[in-house]
């Protein structure tokens, strides 16, 4: 990982953290995204697997997947974009939306 990518990466981990709006599942949702993010070479958009994100974020519920989702996109963290087939990934775009204040 590049130093650009980490200072990337610590920024909006700390942005998060503090973010009195999130609750501790909706940063768990991020940090696994921030995983996938960086498995995707930090590209934008990323495809995600909600089955995986969920895994990673120790999620158990779809609706509570969905609430945070909604959470993060609410708050300006990502760009979500569902695909409905089945064997493509949604996409999130991530990373710069986050440093805006």
């Amino acid at each position: 990982m590049m130093r650009t990518e980490f200072n990337d990466i610590s920024i909006l981990i700390e942005k998060v953290s503090r973010d009195s709006r999130l609750t501790t599942v909706d940063f768990g949702l991020f940090s696994a995204m921030l995983i996938c993010w960086k498995k995707n070479g930090f590209e934008n958009p990323f495809s995600i697997s909600r089955s995986r994100l969920m895994l990673i974020s120790k999620i158990c519920s779809t609706k509570t997947y969905h609430k945070c989702l909604r959470s993060l996109q609410e708050c300006g963290y990502i760009i979500y974009r569902p695909s409905y087939h089945p064997t493509l990934g949604s996409k999130v775009f991530l990373g710069s939306i986050g440093f805006q204040d």
